[in-house]
């Protein structure tokens, strides 16, 4: 099985793909995503896509492939924003105290979540070029219901470590789990990949095919 290239510094997104058998390589790319908090998107499907596509884009894959030795590549790139039902969007926050005021704007009313993602697969050419030679993308967007009491917000984060690398600081697993109302949609899209989507894609541009 030719390796997935993960571009994704994402410990959640890493551990989904770990936890389901997927075997991948984490991977820099060189895209510099754009500060979107406290922004008004009204089409975050095709926001979050377009940050994956420009993720995937910005990787080196003749680097990664002196690493393997190989002459095709499957890459994974994804994104994730949370909004509030007026589409005021929330990506990472840069600080603690972003951190506070997100999970304040969160808290008791329905939050949309939305994790895009873009897989390729490229072939190398006789030229030595890289060409795309397959691509799959899906968007899916899920709702959840908070209940965290602004008393509770700093000891959610002194325990929720990675607060600084997931959108709106929201953590739906762990300690996140204790205040989660509900959960409307895809909760694997809402940690940071919607896995079966994800197969499916990664089905169609040929991943799989060495199992079959």
């Amino acid at each position: 099985m030719f390796p997935l290239l993960l571009a994704s510094s994402s410990p959640t997104r890493q551990k989904l793909l770990r936890d389901a058998g997927i075997p991948f390589i984490q991977v820099a790319h060189s895209y510099e995503e754009p500060i979107v908090n406290a922004h008004l998107i009204s089409d975050l499907e095709g926001f979050t896509l377009s940050l994956a596509a420009h993720k995937v884009g910005a990787i080196n894959l003749a680097a990664a492939a002196e690493l393997f030795s190989v002459d095709r590549l499957f890459v994974l790139a994804a994104d994730t924003l949370v909004a509030t039902s007026d589409n005021l969007t929330m990506g990472k926050p840069r600080s603690y105290e972003e951190a506070v005021e997100m999970l304040r704007a969160l808290s008791c009313k329905p939050v949309f979540v939305v994790t895009s993602y873009v897989c390729r697969a490229y072939v190398r050419r006789v030229s030595g070029d890289w060409e795309c030679e397959q691509e799959s993308s899906a968007s899916v967007r899920s709702r959840v219901l908070l209940d965290l009491p602004e008393v509770w917000i700093p000891w959610y984060l002194s325990v929720h470590k990675d607060f600084l690398l997931t959108a709106g600081a929201l953590e739906v697993e762990g300690v996140g789990a204790l205040f989660v109302k509900s959960i409307e949609g895809c909760y694997s899209s809402v940690l940071g990949l919607p896995m079966n989507s994800l197969r499916s894609s990664l089905e169609s541009i040929g991943f799989f095919k060495p199992l079959f």
